[in-house]
């Protein structure tokens, strides 16, 4: 591998066989996974879950005649990698919301996707064309055929839809240049070619981008490399499930002699997109059920359609007379073979399916089917089978983590409504500022820091990443400042004796559900508890000491506990509900927080007691079925 091959390939020139050829029986359905292959913790979680969903599965719809598989880029990584991308992630995220909110204003309308991407790359080119290094004003940018986005490496030719890959060029440059590489466009006229290196070298753009733009050559085996990198993923953790399911697992006779296979995201992504299908992590959880659609229709044959219609559009520059010439072959093309070229439409799993996929999504797809123009969907289908999608997740009941906060407070500030205490830059929020201690003593420390929230909407983390110094009246660097001191309020009513202060609890595991006289209560359930072996009895009072809670004697009736992740519903008797995904408890209000299924909604101080009907709670199975627990079952 340090030579630079893939695992699969350093396997092979190793003499392994990575893909652990099983010679035992294959079943039905897959047997456990032996979790001592695999050590990363997140990737095993991972793993058996997938095994209960496809088990699931064919119990609801009999065996496979194959499986796709995608994989969450950030799965096989550790903590502090998956932190750097889901970082990365909403970097780009606001970036893009940033820019969308800068045209929005400039063009006088909601942007475009591509329109979006023409900025972007506008912007990382600095307002250059790549091609011609020609000035592009921002006021010919998103007229039609004026400017146009580029893959340096033809996409039909390497499947790579990457920012690494695209460029924005005049329309006139990117229609000549077809399914090329710009040195087989342009790279002969050697003037033109050595001030196309220098603004490349000059640039700031991304390395891999750079060796894209300069490349001279793209033989028919590198070609073959960077569709099967682009396509497949070949990660290890990929591999072995794609081999896992394979060698244990029946399947249905079929056409298809690979049962299996790995998709890319980049490649699901490309698909999306083309597809007309928007992916909006903030609407919900929904936007999984639209992968799993279009990885699951990502088959050999659909990729092998869409590269013919990539390379037929390329090509329709191309010309010699009235023909059409396949640069890299010299010969002439049929376009007849390119049917979709004709058609000018990208082709699809089948006619209809972006239209049909987005109301199968809908918060009520059988009135959306009933409204559609789509057919192929008797009535009887849409009432006793079609109903929205309902996500599943699994409740968290682990009881391992802290047992109290880290800081220790002494028993001075509990005496008082307020107390002096120190507060890191990163931690500070916009109140906090009207409270800082002795204000006087350093205004102008004091108002730099209240500038520097303020410039970034209080948002403390992203206003003190990099180090902050004092400001000095010469306008030297001063001291580095971590933290200021500030009057505090009581930090907590209720805590845990520690190295003669006090600490607070810390962990809420599960709250225990209580009722009497069609009454209900709720006792939290803390860590530092049950790793004594103690479980508690007191249910929570709204602005109340711990001291003056509710104790559960034999009077009340248990309900249930309730975990992370539980399902439940909450039925009053004059006001709407609640129903979803139980997601914290606050102590000192008494209430809960529930999210919707999906997480497009969440309901924070939901109160209990007083006019609930009915509390109810539910099991909820991998494919969203949901059943009522039965009350009165005790879990410690």
């Amino acid at each position: 591998m340090k030579e630079g091959y893939q695992y699969n390939e350093a396997c092979d020139k190793a003499g392994y066989d990575f893909k652990a050829v099983y010679e035992g029986t294959k079943l039905i359905k897959l047997p456990q996974i032996d979790i001592d292959e695999i050590v990363n913790p997140v990737v095993n979680r991972a793993l058996a879950q997938t095994r209960k969903v496809i088990n699931a599965v064919i119990d609801e719809y009999g065996s496979p005649i194959g499986i796709n598989v995608e994989l969450a880029r950030e799965l096989a990584k550790n903590f502090k990698d998956r932190k750097t991308i889901e970082k990365e992630q909403k970097e780009n995220r606001d970036n893009r919301e940033k820019i969308r909110n800068q045209l929005k204003d400039l063009m006088g309308k909601e942007p475009t996707g591509a329109e979006i991407l023409k900025y972007r790359l506008w912007s990382q080119q600095k307002e250059e064309c790549a091609y011609t290094q020609e000035r592009i004003s921002v006021e010919k940018l998103f007229e039609p055929g004026e400017y146009e986005i580029d893959h340096i490496i033809p996409f039909s030719r390497s499947f790579d839809d990457s920012m690494n890959n695209k460029v924005l060029v005049k329309g006139n440059e990117n229609q000549r240049k077809g399914n090329r590489l710009p040195y087989e466009y342009f790279g002969e006229d050697e003037e033109r070619w050595h001030n196309f290196e220098i603004w490349v070298e000059d640039s700031n753009l991304h390395p891999k981008k750079k060796f894209n733009l300069l490349k001279k050559k793209f033989s028919k085996e590198e070609q073959r490399e960077f569709k099967e990198r682009n396509l497949n993923d070949t990660k290890y953790i990929c591999s072995y499930i794609s081999n896992f399911i394979a060698n244990r697992l029946i399947f249905k006779e079929s056409e298809s002699k690979k049962k299996v296979i790995t998709i890319n995201g980049r490649a699901t992504a490309y698909l999306r997109a083309k597809w007309g299908l928007t992916k909006v992590r903030e609407d919900g959880d929904k936007h999984h059920a639209l992968d799993a659609t279009v990885v699951a229709v990502a088959t050999t044959g659909m990729v092998q359609e869409i590269s013919k219609y990539s390379k037929a559009k390329e090509l329709n520059y191309i010309r010699q007379g009235d023909d059409f010439v396949d640069i890299e072959t010299g010969e002439i093309v049929v376009l007849e073979d390119y049917r979709y070229l004709l058609k000018d439409r990208l082709p699809r799993p089948w006619l209809g399916f972006s239209e049909e996929l987005i109301t199968r999504l809908s918060d009520d797809p059988a009135e959306e089917l009933k409204k559609s123009s789509i057919k192929t969907y008797d009535e009887d289908f849409i009432k006793n089978t079609v109903r929205p999608i309902f996500v599943s997740r699994v409740s968290y009941r682990k009881i391992g983590g802290r047992l109290f906060k880290e800081t220790i407070y002494s028993p001075k500030a509990f005496q008082g409504k307020t107390f002096v205490t120190k507060k890191k830059l990163t931690e500070l929020t916009p109140k906090d500022i009207e409270n800082i201690y002795n204000y006087q003593t350093d205004k102008k420390l004091y108002d730099a820091i209240r500038c520097k929230l303020i410039e970034h909407n209080g948002n403390a983390k992203k206003a003190f990443e990099e180090e902050f110094r004092k400001p000095t009246k010469d306008g030297k660097l001063g001291p580095v400042v971590r933290s200021i001191k500030i009057n505090a309020t009581v930090p907590f009513k209720d805590g845990i004796d520690l190295n003669g202060g006090k600490v607070a609890k810390e962990g809420i595991v599960r709250v225990d559900i209580y009722e009497k006289c069609g009454k209900y209560y709720s006792v939290p359930v803390y860590r530092n508890e049950l790793a004594k072996n103690i479980i508690p009895k007191k249910a929570a009072l709204a602005s109340k000491d711990e001291s003056e809670w509710t104790i559960m004697d034999d009077s009340y009736n248990f309900n249930f506990s309730v975990f992370k992740n539980d399902l439940i519903e909450i039925i009053y008797e004059k006001k709407k509900g609640y129903f979803g995904y139980y997601d914290g408890f606050d102590r000192a209000t008494a209430s809960f927080t529930i999210e919707s299924n999906d997480s497009s909604e969440r309901y924070r101080g939901i109160g209990i007691k007083t006019g609930v009907k009915e509390i109810n709670k539910y099991q909820v199975d991998v494919l969203g079925r949901y059943y009522k627990v039965k009350r009165g079952i005790k879990i410690n």
